[in-house]
């Protein structure tokens, strides 16, 4: 379910073939590795672009477009805040200076991503998502690391949460998302370009988070 496997659906359909969902990877660097490695032939998993991965994979033109974001802790915001420091100050004018723990979910590029933007934070990795909100929601982090669509999707899906945690959108920051064949199948490389340009319709933040709310919706 979602706009990823929808896209692969359609690109499968438009080329006459059948589409096999292989979903063993248990990290977006692994879904990486399993095309470098030949064992599918397009990766669409919401991949993040990076230097180090374009090494080992061709990378589409992007299909979408996010904002780095945070998912704060609110008592522990309201502790800083007590103290004179701001959001803005926080997270905007003063990084370098940020010693705080940040958690981000292990095998992302958030990872090298969190390491440039706050060089002085204390970087936490965790296995899955659901462990991460886990830990912010309890205090153990700061924050999370995360794209828009992510943070955004956790306090959306459970308003409750609107209580402990607050979402900050990193405004002048551009996250976009990919999807990616081996570096010799330039073929596929060019019919999925092709596709991004002639059929496919671009959606944004806000359709997403909508199309995921009905989903959960007419799954319950």
């Amino acid at each position: 379910i979602g706009v990823d496997v929808d896209i692969a659906k359609e690109i499968a359909d438009s080329l006459d073939v059948k589409v096999n969902f292989i979903r063993s990877a248990k990290t977006f660097d692994e879904v990486v590795e399993g095309i470098y490695k030949g064992e599918g032939d397009l990766a669409i998993s919401k991949l993040a672009r990076s230097l180090p991965r374009a090494q080992k994979v061709h990378y589409s033109k992007p299909y979408l477009n996010f904002r780095q974001a945070l998912l704060i802790n609110r008592l522990l915001l309201a502790q800083e805040e007590s103290e004179g420091r701001s959001i803005d100050t926080i997270l905007i004018r003063d990084r370098q200076n940020f010693k705080k723990t940040i958690g981000v979910l292990d095998g992302t590029v958030y990872i090298k991503y969190a390491e440039n933007i706050f060089p002085n934070a204390t970087i936490k990795r965790f296995p899955t998502w659901e462990k991460a909100v886990e830990a912010v929601v309890n205090g153990t982090v700061f924050a999370l690391f995360r794209d828009e669509l992510e943070v955004r999707g956790i306090v959306s899906s459970s308003p409750d949460l609107s209580i402990k945690l607050r979402t900050v959108v990193l405004a002048e920051t551009n996250d976009t998302r990919a999807m990616a064949t081996s570096i010799e199948n330039t073929p596929l490389a060019d019919y999925v370009d092709l596709y991004l340009d002639v059929q496919y319709k671009s959606q944004g933040v806000n359709d997403l988070l909508q199309r995921y709310k009905k989903t959960k919706q007419n799954t319950k």
